[in-house]
Formats: structure tokens, sequence, C-alpha cells
């Protein structure tokens, strides 16, 4: 697969984890909904080490060890990752990824293309082509925007002059905004006269000291990589939103009532005067004018315990959010089974795969297979027909994911779809002298026993099999 597929994959794999964090910020933030903006602000940070770091630790807390969720598959190649779209996901004969959530899993990979016998290509290679060139041609529409925004302010505020400090006075526009990023001005009409002036300068000054000018660019171009998932579009403007309510509330600190109504008429005179789209990428204070003029008449200076309380529950979202899953030493119902819990008589339930080139016999529930699996044996015992076959075992326990458990199956074949399931081993082998084989799988807590056609060949049957109380055929009639 080449560069641009690889680097898709690896964006798709990290918009997926990223998704889940931004909607965990955005559930936080309606706890806070009373509390200080700047903490709702201090969230997007970790949505934002999601989307840009492929890899983080691990710890026992983390918001992917919820039940919800089942992250085994997506840390199959290591804890530090989640993965949920293998990288060879195009070259797979049955495709199958996992977004770690296991009802949802095999419905997904239900609908990907399966490889077509004897073609050049897999239809996955080419959809997933098309769709990086498609992501490529986004990107390259975003940044057309940004640079097309930046050359029209610039041209803009051409001519501008110097007032006091870091502010400038320009005739072609007819609101504040800071501009800039290695040295941020500030830019405003000539002969600015509203009440609150000095506070809408305050807003802006804030943004500057708290580097909001270049925040802002860089979750733009951000969003420009991420266009293709709306949670990122939502978190974008939200981010923008709490930038600018943060802000509103900094210069809140020090005025009265009478402070506050003046200030609210001030953006509301300013908001009168369109300057910039909405999500543009470099204006401040022209969205949300709304919203933030209710927040701002309904601001009152927290109490320590409220601010003492918001921080500890930021802290403890964002280290949840920022984790990893720890799997290591997890105790699992396979993990736990030893030999001896497998020993003792099994019952056929269900087939679960029949070779479509097999004339062999199909059980069913009007005539049964029993199995007698021992610490040195499997004992197959055939009631109706007065028969028992016995095979050796051997029992060496291996992890068997989506990928190697459907080899051993005819092309022409539809192997049973093993994503929902979080441990997946093949436990044992049972063989004979004859030509037939037998393989132990247990997924989850379900006992699957499969027969060969011989040593390494094709899979001609996959049971599910269930204890049986009957001890009274242990020996064949």
């Amino acid at each position: 697969m080449g560069l641009l597929e690889s680097a898709f994959l690896k964006i798709l794999n990290m918009s997926i984890t990223g998704g889940y964090v931004i909607i965990a910020v955005l559930f936080t933030r309606l706890l806070l909904k009373k509390v200080p903006k700047v903490f709702s602000y201090a969230l997007w940070s970790v949505a934002t080490f999601r989307l840009l770091c492929p890899v983080s630790f691990a710890t026992p807390i983390s918001i992917f060890s919820l039940n919800f969720f089942d992250m085994t598959k997506a840390q199959s190649g290591g804890g530090q990752a989640l993965t949920y779209i293998p990288s060879d996901i195009g070259l797979q004969q049955i495709p199958k990824l996992t977004i770690g959530i296991p009802m949802a899993n095999s419905v997904i990979s239900s609908s990907l293309p399966a490889a077509t016998p004897m073609a050049s290509v897999n239809p996955m290679q080419i959809w997933i082509f098309a769709a990086a060139v498609l992501w490529c041609i986004g990107i390259a529409a975003f940044l057309i925007y940004f640079l097309s925004a930046y050359i029209r302010v610039r041209n803009r505020i051409d001519g501008a002059v110097l007032l006091e400090k870091n502010i400038y006075e320009c005739d072609k526009i007819q609101s504040p905004f800071v501009f800039g990023f290695l040295r941020p001005k500030i830019y405003i009409p000539f002969r600015m006269e509203y009440d609150g002036y000095e506070n809408i300068l305050a807003h802006e000054q804030y943004h500057i000291r708290r580097r909001d000018h270049i925040i802002k660019p860089f979750s733009f171009l951000l969003l420009a990589v991420y266009w293709f998932n709306p949670l990122v579009w939502v978190a974008f403007l939200m981010m923008c939103r709490d930038m600018e309510m943060s802000c509103d509330e900094k210069v809140l600190r020090s005025m009265d009532a009478s402070g506050k109504k003046d200030y609210s008429m001030s953006l509301l005179s300013l908001a009168s005067v369109r300057r910039f789209p909405a999500a543009g990428p470099l204006a401040f204070g022209e969205s949300g004018v709304k919203a933030r003029v209710k927040n701002i008449l309904k601001f009152k200076k927290p109490g320590i315990w409220v601010i003492l309380a918001a921080l500890l529950l930021c802290a403890g979202v964002i280290i949840v959010c920022a984790s990893n899953p720890d799997l290591t030493g997890k105790d699992t119902a396979v993990n736990q089974k030893t030999e001896e819990e497998l020993y003792g008589l099994y019952v056929f339930d269900e087939n679960l795969y029949t070779t479509p080139i097999s004339s062999s016999f199909t059980p069913s529930k009007g005539r049964l297979l029993y199995y007698e699996i021992a610490a040195d044996s499997l004992r197959v015992i055939d009631k109706e027909q007065g028969t028992t076959k016995e095979y050796t075992a051997v029992y060496e326990k291996k992890a068997v994911d989506e990928n190697t458990f459907v080899v051993p199956f005819s092309d022409m074949a539809v192997p049973p779809d093993i994503s929902q399931y979080k441990d997946c081993y093949q436990y044992a082998v049972f063989s004979s002298g004859d030509s037939l084989e037998y393989r132990l799988y247990i997924m989850d807590n379900e006992v699957w026993l499969a027969s060969f056609s011989g040593k390494d060949s094709w899979l001609w049957s996959l049971y599910k099999i269930i204890r049986s109380e009957d001890s009274s055929i242990v020996e064949p009639n």
C-alpha cells in the first residue's frame, strides 16, 4: 500500500479515537455549564492531543476501559496505539475492522466488499485509494481558503497607522481584531468610540497573552486534516465559543453591573457589522454573540470550592481521555481457564460452517455427536451409529485474530464473523493416524471444534459444542 493510503488510514484511526474523546468533552461541558469557561476551553487540549498523536500511555482508568468499549482488537498490535483499521485491510480476502464497539463491528465489516478472485486489485484497495485522493482534495480546498483569507485581511489593513504600543488604526475595517502569528497586533477602526472601548481592547490583549492568535489558526489547520469528521467541526466551533467566552469572563472580573451592560452593548454593536466568515481561521469575536451576551449577563465570580471542583474534574477527564486502556494482566474468561476445566463431555450444539465442496455428514439436533475431551485424547462418539474414534491431544493455546482465523477456509466460503468476540484462541489440536484432524477453539466462553481433512489442509466443518451431563453415552451402545 502506498504512502498516501497509509497516511489516510492513520488519520482515520486517530479520527475514531478523537471522535470518542470529543463526545466525552461535549458531555463534560454540560457539567461545567455554570463554571468559568476557561475550564471548558482547556478540555479541548485532550481532543487535540488525540487528533495529533497516534500513540499514548495506558491506564486502568481510561475512558476506553468502560464496558461499552472493547479495545482488545484495536490494541492487538501494541497497547500504545489504537488501530481500528489495519494497514493491510485492502489486501485481506474478507476485510475486517473494529471501531471499538463490539455490536457495531460485525455490521460495519459485513458492508465491506470482499476480495474478487483472480482480480489484480481488491475492491477495498480501490475504495481506500479513492477516499485518500478525496481527502487530499478537501485539505487543498481548506488551505486555499486559509491563504485567501490571510491575503484578504492583509490587503485590508495595508496602510494602518500605529496608535499606541501594538494597537493600529485602519480606515478599511469597522471592528477590532487581532492579526499576526509571530508578532500579533490589534487593529481597530479610526476614531472608534464605543462605551466599554477599553474593555474591548483588554479582551483582544488577553487573546494575545494566551496565544489564541496561534491556537485558532492551528485548530483550523487541524480541521482541514479532519474535514470529513463532523465531530471535529463541532469541536472547532465549540472551542472557538469557549475561547471567546473565557476571554469575556477574564475582562468581566473587574466590572460592576453597569460595566457588564456597556460591554454587552459593545459586543452587539460590533456584531452588527459582519467582518469575516464565522468559522474563519483569523478573526476573533465574530461568532456566537447571542450566547456570549447571555453568558456575560449571568456571569458571577465563582467561589474557591467551585474552582477546585472544576479543576479536579477537568484534570480527571483529560487523564482518562488521553490514555489507552491497560490490558496488561487483564483476567478474562479464557485466561482463567485451565486445561482441566475444559475436560469433560460435550455435545453438538450448532453447525457454524461446512465447506461447500464437502458431502460429509452434517449433524443436527436430531442426530447428535458427542465429544469427550480428556488430558491426552479426544473421543468422538456417534451414539446412533455406535462408533467411537479417538484422537491424541496436544494442548497449546494460541491467540487467533480475524486474519489468521480465515486462512484455512475455502475461497468459496464465508467464514463465521469472530469480530464480536473479545478473546479468541486455538486451544488444542487432536490428531490420529488417519487424514482427519480436530482443533479446539475458545471464543470467549464458547467452545468450537473444527475438523480438517489433514494437517494444514482445508477446514471441512466447524461446530459449536456445549457441555453434556448425560454420562450414559460415554460408551456407545
